[in-house]
Parts: C-alpha cells; structure tokens; sequence
C-alpha cells in the first residue's frame, strides 16, 4: 500500500503553487461510505456544504449536479466539491451507487484555498482499487478516534486525485486501460473466480493473445501473474484472520494442491503458510 507519503518542502511547494493551498492543512470533519438504497436522492440545498468534499464513486452510475453543472458519474469518477456550492445527486435504479466522501477544510495560517471552475473539480481515478483502500483506511482510522493518522492517510489520497489528468479526455483514458482496470478489479475482489483468458477474451471480443498483450501494456505485468498475486495476497490475510487450514485456502483459491500453493508461497513472501500464519499470531 502506498498510505505514507513524505511532504518535503519541494512537493509542499508544488501543491501549494499550483493548487493554492496547503495540503498539509486538510482537517477531516466527516467522512463516510454511502450504499445507496432506492429512495436515495441528495440534495445539500442552496447554501451547499459548509466544507470541501471529496466524493468518489465505487459503484454504480448517476449524476452529480454542483453549482448548476450536471455531469454524468460512474466507477473512479470523484469531485472535490468546493463549499457554499449546491449539489443534487441522482442515480441509476438498475445500477445503484456506492460512494465514499470525506469532508475536510483548511486550517490554520497558509492553509489557503481550493480553485475550481463551476463549483467542483473532477478528475477520473485510473488506480481505483488504490484510492477505494485508502478512503476505507481513512474512515476506519476516523472511527477509531486516530484522526491524526486519518488525515495523514488523506492526503495521500488527495495526491492521488490531483494527480490524474485534468482534461476529460486524459481522465477517462482509452478504453484498453478502462478494460484493465476493470478486469483488475475482478480480479482483486474474486482471485480464485476469474475464468481462462480465453474466455475473458471472449467476453470482450479479442483474441487471447491480443487481450494478453493489453492487459501486459496497461498494467506493467502478466495477466497470470497480476491474477497469482492476488491470489497470494488473499492467502496472506487468510492465514493472518481466520482458522481455515492452509489446504482449504489453497482449495479455495485455486490452487490444484497444497505442495503447489505452499511452493508459490514461499516464492512470493520467502516463507511458508504455517511460517507466515505463526509470525502473524505472535
């Protein structure tokens, strides 16, 4: 996970320069996941929120209205919505939104303020998988009375936002990267469902060797090896949090047999299940 950042004074220039203001200023004074029912529908009325917002959507599709602007919204679109601006939100019935924001506002001396045209400012997350864990860690340090630690992680994720392309054309990117992506985060939420990359390539109406190719240029790996490590990775909280064997983890993972599973293991981490589970208990 990328959570810690180290603002040197060159960065703390930058941000401040290009975007007016301070990011180590951000104070969080809520934040929190929205599953959007039926019945949702969000209006903050004419006088807007009282702070920043930043609102992200990680499922689902809609729209967003701020200070009159009406602009579509589906998975890794997020604005940083600026106060005193109206906001109206509506979502597609059939495919029904959930979102995560964090409302912030700038303390103290130098904090500055937050430019935007129209009320917000929009970007598309291309790493969405990054930005959702790291809004999760946020909430779960908020919650837990760390809001130190909440709002160091913060502004990890508010480097992550302003980083992305500017211009709509640089933030929904091609539709190759919005396949990897997509396929990326299939595989981190189901490692041990996804299907041949023959028949995802089916899906998708490419050959395999082509979709192979993509999802290699896109995302700097193999698709096997992208899949192999996610599937590593679930094995490893596995062993930390429940009381599964390694065998049925194995099984349940994919893996053909234990001695295979234990190998790959040790290749990836440089110990074994029962070593890694031991470590982790103690």
């Amino acid at each position: 996970m990328r959570f810690s950042i180290d603002f040197n004074a060159e960065m703390l220039y930058y941000y401040v320069m290009r975007y007016s203001f301070d990011i180590k200023k951000t104070k969080i004074v809520s934040c929190g996941i929205s599953d959007c029912g039926a019945d949702w529908h969000w209006d903050t009325g004419e006088r807007g929120l009282n702070e920043y917002d930043l609102w992200t959507v990680f499922r689902g599709r809609g729209a967003l209205t701020v200070g009159g602007v009406r602009r579509e919204v589906r998975v890794g679109d997020s604005l940083l919505i600026c106060p005193e601006n109206r906001c109206v939100g509506e979502q597609d019935l059939s495919n029904r939104l959930l979102t995560i924001n964090v409302h912030f506002r700038l303390s103290g001396e130098g904090g500055g303020e937050i430019p935007s045209a129209g009320g917000a400012l929009y970007r598309h997350i291309s790493d969405i998988s990054y930005m959702r864990d790291t809004l999760y860690r946020v909430i779960q340090l908020y919650n837990s009375e760390k809001s130190d630690l909440a709002e160091a992680v913060f502004q990890s994720a508010l480097v992550e936002f302003f980083e992305q392309g500017e211009s709509d054309e640089d933030a929904y990117g091609s539709d190759k990267e919005a396949l990897v992506r997509r396929i990326c985060d299939e595989i981190n939420t189901s490692p041990a469902d996804i299907p041949k990359l023959s028949v995802l390539a089916k899906q998708v109406g490419y050959s395999p060797d082509y979709l192979g190719r993509v999802f290699s240029a896109v995302s700097g790996i193999p698709i096997s090896e992208y899949i192999g490590n996610a599937r590593i990775n679930r094995a490893k909280l596995l062993l930390s949090s429940t009381s599964m064997t390694a065998e049925d983890i194995a099984l349940s993972l994919g893996f053909y047999d234990l001695c295979y599973f234990s190998r790959r293991f040790r290749e990836k981490t440089g110990c074994t299940p029962s070593e890694y589970r031991r470590s982790k208990r103690k």
